[in-house]
């Protein structure tokens, strides 16, 4: 099946550091993911059990993560184009 973007960069992008901005003191997370802004939740679930989410470049997760990144590319895909700028604005040196 052909989409408009390959998933796997679509992987990439939902692995890329996010701006985390407004900081709340409360709930900071060390490196927070764009995965968050479109599965939210991830972020906090992570480093709650202690998960390790490796850079963009080296997309290998622990299996108990891999269903929630696939959501976060099917919900990537299926909202077109347009999601990736919002996306971009969010990243650290957008």
């Amino acid at each position: 099946m052909q989409t408009w973007a390959s998933p796997i960069d679509l992987l990439r992008l939902l692995l890329i550091r996010r701006d985390p901005k407004p900081i709340d003191s409360e709930h900071w997370i060390e490196t927070p993911k764009i995965l968050d802004l479109v599965v939210p939740g991830f972020d906090r679930f992570t480093a709650a059990n202690g998960a390790t989410i490796p850079p963009a470049n080296k997309p290998i997760l622990p299996l108990s993560l891999r269903p929630t990144l696939l959501a976060g590319v099917a919900i990537v895909e299926r909202s077109g184009p347009k999601i990736i700028a919002e996306l971009h604005d969010r990243t650290i040196g957008a």
